[in-house]
């Protein structure tokens, strides 16, 4: 296995478990981050607090991995998110949408670039307009 697949797989388990301080040490200091929303963000700190404020929103967070493939020094994974929706929710540029306890299903495609055992780009992919969708109380 590659250092860059490695290290993916090892920020996979990070933010699945919820560990902060592993993800941390895995983000090189500058790493850039992207996502829907028009979500452009530089920093370590930056990038986690942004998938610490998903993961405070939603609990029994299962990710299935579908594709896992690397061409150095990019990996790329595609896979689906099912969670709860357990806290409130703020969008981009948002609302806060209070918790509705309905499970979501998300399909996410994340690019990363991996230097040195460290992942300085993630572009994260996934249909945010779906996401609200199913935020929606029943």
């Amino acid at each position: 296995m590659s250092d860059a697949l490695d290290t993916v797989r090892r920020v996979i388990a990070a933010f699945e478990t919820g560990d902060r301080e592993t993800l941390l040490g895995l983000l090189a200091e500058n790493v850039v981050m992207e996502a829907p929303g028009g979500v452009h963000l530089i920093g370590r700190e930056a990038a986690v607090n942004h998938s610490d404020a998903f993961l405070s929103a939603f609990g029994d967070i299962e990710v299935d991995t579908h594709l896992l493939v690397e061409q150095s020094p990019l990996v790329v994974e595609e896979s689906t998110l099912t969670a709860r929706h357990t806290s409130p929710f703020t969008a981009t540029g948002g609302e806060p949408i209070p918790a509705s306890g309905n499970l979501v299903t998300l399909q996410i495609v994340e690019v990363y670039r991996v230097d040195g055992g460290l992942v300085t780009e993630n572009r994260i992919y996934f249909d945010e307009t779906r996401l609200l969708r199913q935020l929606r109380p029943d």
